[in-house]
C-alpha cells in the first residue's frame, strides 16, 4: 500500500477516516515521467515512493484496526484468515500500540465467504506471464476494455478511476500506465494479492482487499467506476450496484456488466 491510498479510503463501517500506522515499509524512486505526472496531477510524490508491507488502518471511533498484510490493506468486516493470522503474529505489537483495539467481526453478507474462497482460489492459481488473459492475447482483452469503456471518445487521462473486481489486475494496471490514469482496483477476494504480485510497482495503480457491499472509500470522488462480470456473483446484485452508485463523482461515469440471466 502506498500512502497516497490512505486519501481515498474511510471505514467500511462508518465512513469515517482512518489513521495510518506503518510497521514495515520499502522506499522507492519514481522514475523522471512518473514524477512529472504525479506533480501535474497535484499529487505529493512522496505519497507514491513508499510501498507499505505491514501496518494496521485504525479507527478509533470503534477501536478497531484493518490489517497491512503483504503490502496490500485488508478492509474486510468480517473475520478472515489472513486477519487472524496477522493477528497471531503480531500479537504483541498490537497489544502494545493498540490496547483494546480489534479487527471487526460483523457478519459476511449472504455467500461472500463462499465468493471469497471460491474466486480466491481461481485467481491465485492462474499464472500471469503476459501472453494470455484467460482464453484471450492481452492485447484483444485491452481493446474490448477500451471500447467497453468508450476511452477513446471519453479519455480517463488524469482521470481517478476504480475497478470493482480486479482479477489479476492486469486491466487496471494498463489504465493507470498506458491510459495515464490514478487507479484503485477492489477485489473481495486474494486475487489482490496476485496483483500486488504482478502490478503492485505501479505508482499510480492502488490495490485494496473489500466488499461491495462496505466499500472502504470515500463516496463520490472517482471520474469512472467500473465492473465487469462481477456483481451478479453477489446475493444481490440490485444491492451492490446500490452501493457502486455512490462511489463517481457528480459527472462521473458508472459503468456495470452482468450476465444475461437467459
Amino acid at each position: 500500500m502506498k500512502p497516497r491510498l490512505l486519501h481515498f479510503l474511510a471505514c467500511p463501517l462508518d465512513g469515517g477516516p482512518l489513521d495510518l500506522m506503518i510497521w514495515e515499509a520499502d522506499d522507492t524512486t519514481l522514475s523522471a515521467t512518473d514524477l512529472a505526472r504525479a506533480r501535474a496531477a497535484g499529487i505529493d510524490p512522496a505519497e507514491l515512493e513508499r510501498e507499505i508491507r505491514t501496518g494496521v488502518l485504525v479507527n478509533p471511533r470503534r477501536r478497531i484496526f484493518y490489517p497491512i498484510h503483504a503490502g496490500v490493506p485488508r478492509l474486510l468486516t468480517f473475520s478472515t484468515g489472513v486477519c487472524a493470522e496477522f493477528v497471531r503474529s503480531h500479537g504483541a505489537r498490537l497489544a502494545a500500540e493498540l490496547p483494546g483495539f480489534s479487527p471487526p467481526h460483523e457478519r459476511a453478507m449472504p455467500g461472500e465467504e463462499d465468493v471469497l474462497r471460491t474466486f480466491s482460489a481461481e485467481w491465485l492459481n492462474y499464472d500471469w506471464d503476459g501472453k494470455a488473459y484467460w482464453n484471450l492475447e492481452p492485447e484483444a482483452w485491452l481493446r474490448c476494455m477500451r471500447f467497453m469503456l468508450d476511452l477513446e471518445r471519453r479519455p480517463i487521462r488524469g482521470q481517478r478511476v476504480l475497478e470493482v473486481g480486479i482479477g489479476i489486475g492486469g486491466v487496471a494496471d494498463a489504465h493507470a500506465s498506458r491510459e495515464g490514469a490514478e487507479v484503485v482496483g477492489m477485489d473481495l477476494g486474494y486475487a489482490t494479492d496476485a496483483a500486488f504480485k504482478n502490478f503492485g510497482k505501479n505508482p499510480f495503480l492502488h490495490i485494496v482487499q473489500a466488499s461491495v457491499f462496505a466499500p472502504p472509500l470515500k463516496p463520490a470522488q472517482f471520474d469512472l467506476v467500473y465492473s465487469f462480470g462481477v456483481i451478479h456473483h453477489t446475493f444481490s446484485t440490485k444491492q451492490a450496484f446500490d452501493r457502486l452508485a455512490w462511489l463517481p463523482r457528480r459527472g462521473g461515469r458508472l459503468y456495470v456488466w452482468v450476465y444475461s440471466p437467459f
